[in-house]
């Protein structure tokens, strides 16, 4: 039955969860989780009640019984997105962190034939790809530049240019392929995948990069115990490096220092990584959970038995281990007769996030927090205000400094870097947690009306970009040294749409970007007047359209493939496990 509306809302839903103009299969599950707040009847009708929204993309597959079978043809897409100057805008899936135009086509269809279904929905995206504004030539800082490398460049792999020429990529896309029960699913798929309640940002997995191939193993639906309902997932896979030298290397070589940059190794990287979700019967509407990943180099011993993994020099030599590990904790509370929820995360940059290793004076810890409201202003419209707020940022200088190390290196990694998985939590040059990046922290504000499919808005953001950078370049352990005025800064000022004309979904946004101390690099002015030389501005648009073909095609199961689904349902019944229920 949820598969029926799913189908309904594919893109009447699709852009409400971040309001960027783009429509995305990862946002569909917005529409869903307002109806589990604003409408209680609605919610009843499509047994949204256990959900908790925190594992997204929702899909149940339309797995309406192991013996019907059909083709279905799904929709054609088509997306426009340009930055103006810079390279900006995250939760963008396959798109790239590039100035000038971005095009991106997608179209698709899915085959069920008994408990497989194949959903195929391949992407096609190009980009221009021109030269961005870089650092002005007046700035001349040799030390600047080295620890610029240091904590930026050669300890994750965050290109801000991806190569000097145009780009063309096929992609998978949301692609998969997967053996459905009533209650779960297992088989290999492509599709991007969010963990955690965030709208933004969330700390272990978004959209902010294109899908990776994976291995997945998930509950189709919550399932219901005596003690509540559980919702998890569990993925292997391998993630893939940009493979982009830094353009900032052919300036700091002929300027500064030849050796700042120091190349990735060669090696294959694995991701292993779980969420689970409870929603505890005794509190109605409150889910909790946690998620973990962990990225490691595959082979990092030669025939000997010794590790060709040499940890990157300028970090402190602490007992990081091999494997980039972190992980969350987080709820979300859902207020249906308020109109409003609130929701969090907290987690780790070292570590998988317990409640029991959550406290403490100096952890490296980050958060996202964030609350809807939802007030009504005649029988079909309303006005939604939606706030964030994230927090990457190491929280105590103690951990970003370090007394016995030279230009005070860290104690500890930041979120989503690593002293020995030196290509960071990214996947083809992008982030996989939080789109904001390692160190940044994040406020974010939307006013919207919304009425049946329609919506109109104004939102407003605020990203300070890197700010452990900060302290390591600027600031020093003797109180009042280094500079307080270099924060990089973005402020951005937009409004969004999204219509819905029968099957055709159109969805834009338009922001102006105001970005102050580009590349943490003051030349002149005051703390509040700016600089022209140092300060840069952007605009960004994006449109999408989009067209619901919703055909179907329905034929009887060839007798091989029902053969094997039976001999599969026996097997395991054999094994305990009673696929029927």
């Amino acid at each position: 039955m949820v598969l029926g509306c799913l189908g309904f809302l594919w893109f009447a839903g699709s852009a409400t969860a971040q309001y960027s103009g783009l429509l995305q299969r990862n946002d569909i599950t917005d529409m869903l989780r307002s109806y589990q707040v604003l409408d209680s009847q609605k919610s009843r009708e499509l047994n949204l009640g256990n959900y908790s929204f925190a594992i997204r993309p929702i899909n149940p597959f339309a797995f309406d019984g192991p013996k019907e079978n059909w083709i279905k043809l799904r929709q054609f897409g088509y997306t426009q997105y340009k930055n103006d100057s810079i390279a900006a805008g995250y939760n963008n899936e396959s798109f790239f962190q590039a100035a000038g135009l971005q095009t991106r086509y997608t179209a698709g269809a899915t085959i069920k034939l008994g408990r497989l279904i194949a959903d195929f929905q391949p992407e096609w995206v190009t980009a221009e790809n021109p030269p961005q504004l870089e650092i002005d030539e007046q700035h001349f800082d040799p030390d600047f530049y080295a620890r610029y490398y240091f904590w930026n460049i050669n300890v994750i792999d965050l290109p801000s240019r991806f190569g000097p020429s145009s780009i063309k990529k096929y992609y998978l896309g949301q692609s998969s392929i997967k053996f459905a029960f009533d209650n779960f699913a297992m088989g290999l798929s492509n599709e991007n995948i969010w963990w955690g309640p965030g709208m933004k940002n969330s700390l272990v997995m978004t959209n902010n990069a294109n899908g990776f191939k994976h291995f997945t193993f998930h509950t189709i639906k919550p399932l219901r115990t005596v003690i509540g309902s559980v919702e998890a997932q569990f993925v292997a896979g391998r993630l893939d490096s940009s493979g982009i030298v830094p353009m900032e290397n052919e300036r700091q070589k002929r300027k500064y220092w030849m050796g700042a940059y120091i190349p990735k190794p060669n090696f294959d990287r694995g991701l292993m990584g779980f969420v689970v979700t409870y929603q505890p019967k005794w509190l109605k509407n409150l889910y909790i959970g946690m998620a973990g990943s962990s990225t490691y180099y595959k082979k990092t011993k030669d025939s000997t038995g010794k590790s060709m993994i040499d940890p990157y020099p300028y970090f402190v030599k602490t007992n990081k281990g091999e494997s980039l590990t972190l992980g969350s904790v987080f709820f979300r509370y859902a207020m249906p007769e308020d109109k409003a929820e609130i929701y969090g995360e907290f987690g780790r940059s070292d570590k998988l996030a317990s409640p029991w290793n959550m406290v403490g004076d100096t952890i490296p810890l980050g958060f996202v927090f964030g609350i809807r409201k939802w007030l009504k202003i005649s029988r079909s419209s309303q006005v939604e205000l939606m706030a964030e707020v994230a927090q990457l940022q190491l929280p105590d200088a103690r951990l970003i400094l370090n007394e016995d190390a030279p230009w005070g290196f860290p104690r500890v990694n930041g979120f989503y870097t690593h002293p020995v998985v030196r290509h960071g939590y990214t996947h083809n040059g992008q982030s996989l947690g939080a789109g904001i990046g390692p160190g940044s922290n994040s406020q974010y504000l939307s006013l919207s009306w919304y009425r049946k499919g329609t919506r109109i808005g104004v939102h407003g953001e605020r990203v300070v970009q890197n700010n452990d950078f900060v302290y390591a370049a600027y600031l020093s352990n003797v109180v009042g040294r280094g500079y307080h005025n270099r924060y990089y800064t973005n402020l951005t000022y937009g409004a969004h749409l999204q219509v819905k004309i029968a099957g055709l979904h159109i969805a834009g946004a338009i922001n102006y970007m105001n970005i102050l101390n580009y590349k943490w690099v003051k030349l002149g002015g005051t703390f509040s007047t700016g600089s022209p030389l140092s300060d840069k501005k952007n605009v960004q648009a994006s449109i999408s359209a989009m067209y619901d073909l919703d055909f179907k095609l329905r034929f009887k199961t060839p007798k091989p493939i029902q053969k094997a689904a039976n001999w599969v349902t026996e097997t395991m019944k054999w094994t305990g496990c009673d696929c029927k229920k």
